[in-house]
């Protein structure tokens, strides 16, 4: 639970998953059409993420490990390919979602995000513009993972 064991926290538990969810989906809805990410939605799933079942450790480590993988992703991309692969908003987007889900689950959800991202390449994307919406692909797996550490 975000909050502790009694019938209070488990509705502050569900207030705070559905914001998360509501700020995911905006972000989801406004990356997916502009493939940007708004540094609000980030600060906003970080404020959550300070309330998170992984708590101030796992908050820690999950933005440092979520985070920190994916910009050595988009830096590695970056000096291998000269341009840019990932943007810093989904690099910062998995650094909010690991505050969330702390550092076992944010592993998830890249993985569930590249999945995700990887059949919207293929079946979404016209053959002249490859570019893929990663922030939209986190979102579901960021909500599932959030929903999995209320429930364990």
């Amino acid at each position: 639970m975000l909050m502790g064991s009694s019938s209070t926290a488990g509705l502050a538990d569900a207030v705070l998953l559905a914001l998360l969810t509501t700020v995911l989906t905006a972000m989801a809805l406004i990356d997916a059409r502009y493939l940007v990410i708004p540094d609000l939605h980030p600060a906003m799933i970080a404020l959550i993420g300070l309330a998170g079942p992984a708590g101030p450790v796992g908050s820690l480590w999950g933005a440092l490990l979520g985070g920190g993988l994916l910009w050595l992703v988009r830096e590695g991309y970056s000096r291998a390919r000269g341009g840019e692969g990932l943007g810093l908003g989904d690099v910062k987007l998995v650094s909010a979602i690991g505050m969330v889900v702390g550092p076992l689950y944010v592993l998830w959800v890249i993985v569930g995000g590249a999945v995700l991202g990887l059949v919207w390449a293929v079946l979404g994307s016209k053959a002249e513009d490859r570019r893929t919406p990663f922030g939209a692909a986190l979102a579901a797996p960021a909500i599932l993972a959030a929903f999995m550490g209320l429930t364990t």
